[in-house]
Order: structure tokens, then C-alpha cells, then sequence
């Protein structure tokens, strides 16, 4: 999966939805890995989604994961992104206002919220070629 750039709400909402978010608006349970709302992607060689979380954008403390006495242990056993473009951490998305982050707290309320999302019947429509199409209604 890219990472998002500066675009506007509706490229951040296809791009949360690309990065497996459908279940917010399907029935059932969830089952999200960390740094999944903020669309970290696979790190390291060979790549592993068992990266660190990245809570603030790079430096020496390694996105934030660790103390800044704590900064020089070296290598850490988990890898770590080294993307530049520093969109991919909690600190920069929470203070954004359309970053996947923001759309998929959104997205969670909605979920508690709307009658439909909890209660709904779920209608699976034809595929159109890679297109799933499904609505959730109350009748």
C-alpha cells in the first residue's frame, strides 16, 4: 500500500478503505494491528509487518518509540521505517485534519452510531470487475 500525500479527504477515505478498513463498515467483530489506522506499511528486509509504532515523525528517539536517554541503544530489534516524507506517524496525522488517522476515528464513531452499521442487514451486490460493492440498510 502507498502512503498518502497531501491530498484532500476523499483520496485519504480511498486510501484508508484500500488499506483494509471495510470491516468498520461490515458486520461482526474487528481485528486491527497497530499502525493499521495510520497506513504504516511493511518494514525491513525481508519485509515484516512488525515494525515499531511510529508516534512522532523520525529523529534519534526512532519515531518516538523510545525515551531520548534511552535514544542510544543503537539497532533496535524491530525495523523501523525510513520514509522521509513523515506523514506515516501518529503526531503529524492527529494533527491533520483528513489524515487516515482522523478518517478512521470517523469511521469508528460512525460504527457505534449509526443504526445501520450496528444492526443493519448487509446486501452484497454483482461484482463489477475488482469492484466489491455491499450496502447496509434497516428495514
Amino acid at each position: 500500500m502507498e502512503r498518502i500525500s497531501e491530498g484532500g479527504f476523499f483520496l485519504a477515505l480511498l486510501a484508508v478503505l484500500q488499506c483494509g478498513q471495510q470491516p468498520l463498515t461490515l458486520p461482526g467483530a474487528l481485528s486491527l494491528y497497530y499502525g493499521q489506522e495510520l497506513g504504516l506499511t511493511n518494514v525491513g528486509n525481508p519485509p515484516s509487518p512488525r515494525g515499531i509504532m511510529q508516534w512522532a515523525p523520525s529523529g534519534n528517539d526512532h519515531h518516538g518509540f523510545l525515551s531520548s536517554s534511552e535514544a542510544n541503544i543503537g539497532k533496535l530489534f524491530f525495523a523501523e521505517s525510513d520514509n522521509t516524507d513523515e506523514q506515516d506517524n501518529f503526531e503529524t496525522q492527529y494533527a491533520k485534519e483528513n489524515s487516515p488517522l482522523k478518517i478512521y476515528q470517523k469511521l469508528a464513531r460512525m460504527r457505534q452510531r449509526d443504526e445501520a452499521l450496528i444492526v443493519g442487514s448487509t446486501v452484497r451486490h454483482t461484482l463489477e470487475g475488482d469492484v466489491i460493492i455491499y450496502s447496509r440498510y434497516v428495514k
